[in-house]
């Protein structure tokens, strides 16, 4: 298992396109495959669940492009 002296960290891999559902409607998507790891030393399961929720929904409706 990887460590690291910081509570979060992130591992970024490859973009895939697949299907996927998008408006009722199948079509190819492009997924990214993150790892994220927290030291739970430091931060809890339910604060590191919200965070990775909310990091998701900004992922997904491309917030900041």
């Amino acid at each position: 298992m990887p460590t690291a002296i910081h509570p979060v960290c992130f591992a970024l891999g490859s973009i895939t396109r697949k299907p996927g559902i998008k408006n009722n409607t199948t079509t190819a998507r492009d997924y990214i495959k993150i790892t994220i790891l927290f030291d739970h030393d430091v931060v809890d399961g339910a604060p590191a669940a919200r965070f990775t929720s909310r990091l998701v929904d900004l992922i997904e409706s491309g917030y900041g492009l």
